[in-house]
């Protein structure tokens, strides 16, 4: 092992030796054998990273640091190298690298280095990158607060930010504990109480240039966290917001993983800590445990709608106001923070209102509008390469679209929708246009899509036929229409109506503006008659949440002669995928 390991120690110091004369073919020949012989140390990509450099294959000496930086997320020469090859991208991401080169560095000589740079980039005519203040709202429970105040400096140890404490009735046991931190500033609790009516206290004061940085009192930060957000702030002028995957599923922000502890998580957030080509998703709003917010942006929507208590509906209203004010808000896929989610329950009483509230002010019901459904986007991409074509009818403000623009780079995805107060809010999301799908021109060329997606469509359409006879002159020979579909024999209807009642809802199987009620056998006669062949469909369930008196009649009606099969009782909705008849 000894002489294993002097021997590539010698390839090191002759790799260096090729790089400072210059002999690029020769150092790109001994780089290569070095990693053929499984060499991946932070050091080795900077030096592969530096013969690319010299070779002109950016994205090449780009995937080499991001190599690097997951060996070692510390390395402050990556950090300049990825500034160097943002200096002809993105100023303001450039000089975010080169500012956390330098708080990584402990050489004086390479400090003064990395200090030019970032003079170089700030002395352009649009670097714009503002410094940063953390605004926590304060929590009851007094050790998660403590743990998410030293988690935060630990992971931002060679930073500098202004970090506020906000009392929104956090207890004087806290409060006491909070005068005695160095580098806090407090500010206390008023009368008015509510999450957006706290974080509104703790931007007023913070410093009026700086970009805010939401965080609730219940989160616990890796090191690295907040840089990748920063550098999603920065990626467009057009960058409102930006936030981070988290442990849970609220808002699609959820990292899709189930562990037992907030140290696993962690763990996890090492590996995600890096840049990826594709790392950023577009997102209507962003949830409430962290959340980066651009000065600008902050200037022109204002502050937080005090009268919502939950961050949920506050963020949500929030994130459209950036919107409608010409933002975006993006989801870094690259960073990750672990929230412990301690709940209100005097919040929680209040949802049902600030739900209400919600849709009085924007006109529509939020949420039913910004849906991600990954069981559809599944059926059509499964077994095919991307990138693909996509039209989605009924997108609502776009977010499944813009979900599926980020799992596959490079895909075109496009909208329709009927309602143009809600279409609106998806300029960033999708090319969204405005049209009744059963009566306006189609303006696609033909055979233009390789899926057509219906998402809870064609039980509101008068002619829902019609309007699948249509959709197969849009899609490539071999392409995919994708629908999803309520089931009117769910038990939840049929026990109802044996009872003789048949109410209408505001949402669910019997929302009041379907129009047509489909079973399991209604939807392939649909699709036959329509020219379609189903190749699968894919089954929904609700079975644990039926009661034990649905189950006692589920099982008297199986004594009749000719009953369907149960689980059609048990489905709530089906997911087909279809292709156009041959």
């Amino acid at each position: 092992m000894q002489k294993e390991g002097e021997k590539v120690q010698k390839m090191f110091e002759d790799l260096k030796r090729l790089i400072e004369h210059g002999a690029w073919p020769e150092a790109r020949e001994l780089a290569d054998r070095l990693y053929q012989d499984g060499e991946s140390s932070d050091s080795f990509w900077i030096l592969n990273g530096t013969v690319y450099e010299a070779e002109g294959k950016d994205e090449l000496v780009y995937a080499c640091i991001m190599h690097g930086l997951r060996q070692n997320p510390k390395n402050y020469e990556l950090y300049f190298m990825l500034g160097n090859y943002y200096s002809v991208r993105n100023v303001n991401q450039a000089w975010l690298c080169y500012e956390r080169a330098l708080s990584c560095c402990d050489n004086d000589d390479d400090r003064d280095v990395i200090s030019q740079s970032m003079k170089q980039m700030a002395e352009r005519p649009e670097w714009c990158v503002n410094p940063v203040s953390v605004v926590m709202t304060a929590i009851e429970d007094i050790a998660v607060f403590e743990q998410c105040i030293e988690s935060f400096r630990m992971a931002n140890a060679e930073e500098e930010y202004e970090l506020i404490v906000v009392d929104s009735g956090a207890g004087e046991d806290m409060l006491s504990r909070l005068k005695e931190k160095d580098g806090i500033q407090l500010v206390r609790g008023r009368r008015e109480r509510g999450l957006a009516a706290a974080r509104n206290r703790g931007i007023k004061a913070a410093a009026p240039e700086n970009d805010i940085f939401l965080v609730n009192g219940d989160t616990i930060f890796p090191y690295g966290a907040l840089f990748w957000i920063r550098m999603g702030l920065y990626e467009r002028d057009t960058v409102g917001a930006a936030g981070p995957l988290t442990n849970l599923c609220i808002n699609d922000q959820g990292v899709g993983r189930d562990f037992e502890c907030s140290e696993q998580y962690m763990q996890l957030a090492e590996q995600l800590l890096v840049s990826e080509e594709n790392a950023y998703e577009n997102k209507i709003w962003l949830s409430d445990f962290a959340m980066l917010i651009k000065r600008r942006a902050l200037d022109d929507a204002g502050l937080f709608d005090a009268r919502y208590n939950s961050g949920m509906y506050a963020d949500t209203d929030y994130g459209m106001k950036l919107i409608q004010q010409g933002y975006e808000l993006l989801l870094c896929h690259n960073s990750l923070v672990y929230s412990y989610h301690i709940q209100d329950l005097s919040v929680c009483r209040h949802q049902c209102l600030e739900k209400e509230r919600l849709y009085e002010k924007w006109g529509f019901q939020v949420f039913y509008y910004s849906n991600i459904r990954d069981e559809l986007i599944d059926l059509f991409s499964e077994r095919w390469e991307p990138p693909f074509r996509v039209l989605e009818i009924g997108c609502g403000m776009g977010a499944n679209l813009a979900h599926i623009r980020y799992r596959f780079p490079g895909t075109e995805v496009y909208g329709i929708e009927l309602m143009q107060q809600v279409a609106r809010f998806g300029t960033d999301m999708a090319d969204i246009i405005v049209g009744d799908i059963e009566t306006m021109r189609i303006p696609y060329e033909h055979h233009y899509f390789d899926a057509v997606i219906m998402g809870d469509v064609l039980e509101h359409l008068r002619n829902p036929g019609e309007v699948l006879v249509e959709m197969k002159k849009y899609l490539k020979p071999g392409g995919r229409l994708v629908a999803g579909i309520p089931n009117f024999m769910n038990i939840s209807v049929v026990v109802p109506l044996l009872r003789g009642r048949f109410m209408y809802q505001e949402q669910g199987l019997l929302d009041r503006t379907h129009i047509h009620f489909f079973t399991k056998q209604e939807i392939f006669d649909m699709f036959s008659s329509c020219g379609y062949k189903i190749i699968r469909m894919l089954k929904m369930s609700n079975r644990e949440e039926i009661v034990p008196e649905a189950e006692k009649m589920i099982d008297a009606i199986y004594q009749l002669p000719g009953i369907a099969d149960q689980e059609q009782f048990e489905v709530y909705q089906y997911a087909v995928t279809a292709i156009v008849n041959e």
